[in-house]
């Protein structure tokens, strides 16, 4: 925990649906992995963004609906 509180982390939130009011998807990249999280609504997604431990980030707000492959 202490040391992915001195990583710069990059979320990058997307709606996973044509209604902006619910539903978002979060992909954290921070040091060498990747977090995905899914969330209710935008204020979810900014709450965890704020509770996340990082020294610095990044935050890219996405406008339409990711594609998303299962491998």
């Amino acid at each position: 925990m202490q040391e992915l509180k001195q990583q710069h982390a990059t979320f990058n939130v997307a709606p996973l649906t044509d209604d902006p009011s619910y539903s978002y998807l979060i992909k954290i990249e921070q040091g060498e992995g990747t977090e995905y999280c899914g969330v209710g609504t935008f204020n979810e997604a900014f709450q965890l963004m704020l509770e996340h431990p990082c020294s610095t980030a990044t935050i890219n707000i996405g406008n339409k609906i990711p594609s998303i492959e299962f491998n």
